[in-house]
């Protein structure tokens, strides 16, 4: 969950509070402006063996909110439905999203 680290700068991973301020948005406004460039990169299973899923159709992001083998993360369809929180094990493959401190 450290992935932000790396970048230049004052970065971290969004908290579940930095993604529930952007849910309140329309999905479709959201992926319109320029407050969100997303990239739809799907996800992958914690099994190894399978593949990414959902390429181009939706976009998973970790958040910094963890309890333990869980984290939060958010979820928004290319479609533009609403970006909506779940949680699940941090084996799973979902992509981070940095923003500034």
């Amino acid at each position: 969950m450290s992935i932000c680290n790396t970048c230049e700068g004052s970065w971290k991973l969004p908290s579940k509070s930095d993604y529930e301020h952007l849910s309140d948005l329309d999905g479709d406004l959201l992926i319109a402006t320029s407050v969100w460039h997303a990239v739809f990169g799907g996800l992958k299973y914690e099994d190894e063996s399978r593949y990414f899923a959902f390429m181009d159709s939706y976009g998973y992001w970790w958040s910094s909110t963890d309890d333990g083998i869980w984290a939060y993360y958010f979820v928004l369809a290319k479609n533009g439905i609403r970006l909506d929180k779940f949680s699940d094990k941090k084996t799973m493959g979902f992509s981070a999203r940095c923003i500034k401190k």
